[in-house]
């Protein structure tokens, strides 16, 4: 008999998964892709704008020893956990986060990505992922929200956007572009 797994399942293109209980053997790539590429950042409220393309994004303008970790830090909104916008994220409970962590723990571990964990156990994001995720944030606000002003967030002082425009894909080519940097990255 199998060893009884924590919450439910939820299909995915490749099968099961159980995002209360992740493991290793049951990642894939495609699954991930698909996923980001078909949730939406700001909970939609900048058009179609894919948690798979900012992540293409991110990876793209993190240093060379994080890139891998800059296209794959949203992997957990991919996989069942959905893209809370920061001021909800900021004050949900300690679940939510537990669970977000859990994933990424498995992720950094199917793919050999390094990580240091908080006081609660809770996996913390390398400062240089951080930092490309927090400009490219900035950077689609300004061109996907309002009238082009980037908001302003105490918390995001001093950090400049991206001098390019950005130009929302379709999911399908999100999921491309994100399955094709990954193919580069681990080549």
């Amino acid at each position: 008999m199998s060893e009884p797994r924590i919450g439910d399942w939820m299909h995915t293109i490749r099968g099961p998964w159980w995002a209360l209980d992740p493991r290793v053997d049951e990642l894939h790539i495609e699954v991930i892709a698909r996923g980001c590429a078909t949730e939406c950042r700001f909970n939609g409220q900048g058009g179609f704008y894919s948690v798979g393309q900012h992540a293409v994004h991110c990876s793209e303008i993190a240093p060379d020893p994080f890139k891998l970790w800059a296209l794959l830090h949203d992997a957990p909104e991919g996989l069942g956990l959905k893209d809370l916008p920061r001021p909800v994220k900021r004050h949900i409970g300690d679940s939510y986060h537990a669970a977000e962590s859990g994933i990424m723990l498995a992720v950094c571990d199917r793919w050999d990505l390094p990580y240091t964990r908080n006081e609660r156990g809770w996996l913390v994001m390398p400062e240089p992922v951080h930092r490309a995720d927090e400009t490219l944030l900035v950077t689609e606000a300004r061109d996907l929200i309002g009238d082009g002003d980037i908001p302003r967030w105490d918390h995001l002082e001093g950090i400049t956007p991206l001098r390019r425009r950005i130009r929302p894909w379709t999911w399908q080519k999100a999921e491309r572009r994100f399955l094709a940097r990954f193919h580069e990255l681990t080549a």
